[in-house]
């Protein structure tokens, strides 16, 4: 039983280095792959992995940037399904998707007062430390949506 398990995987992966070319979105949950001969392989994933932009496919990359943000913010996502724009202290951030705008943030919390820490990005993921005592607020960018945790 080993052997043909280990033949399997050794053709999956012999076929796959064989007949790889770089894949072409087909949808924004798939992507297709063809060799010059003609033979085609369609991945399919279980999120989205593209969005259109005027006609065309393209890779929805969720890490937070700090080219081609808003004025007045410094981290962004700005190429994607919807946008996300930051401060570099914890403020209400920004989202946009076409027209539409929101915008959000926590005000009070039992008297206690607001302070407003530096961001800390990591990839995807913004997080401001102790905007109340004890209590930290991170936002994570996913493809289609933003998700806010209050630690």
């Amino acid at each position: 039983m080993k052997s043909i398990y280990t033949t399997w995987w050794f053709w999956i992966i012999f076929i796959v280095s064989t007949f790889s070319v770089s894949a072409l979105p087909s949808s924004e949950y798939s992507e297709q792959s063809c060799t010059p001969e003609g033979v085609c392989t369609t991945t399919l994933y279980s999120y989205q992995k593209y969005y259109q932009d005027k006609g065309q496919w393209q890779p929805i990359d969720e890490n937070f940037g700090t080219e081609n943000c808003l004025p007045e913010y410094q981290y962004c996502v700005d190429n994607n399904l919807y946008q996300a724009h930051f401060k570099n202290k914890y403020d209400a951030p920004l989202m946009t998707y076409k027209d539409n705008r929101l915008s959000f943030k926590i005000t009070s919390f039992e008297g206690s007062a607001l302070t407003t820490p530096q961001a800390v990005v990591e990839g995807n993921t913004i997080t401001y430390k102790n905007v109340l005592s004890g209590i930290d607020v991170r936002y994570i960018y996913l493809p289609t949506k933003l998700k806010e945790e209050i630690i």
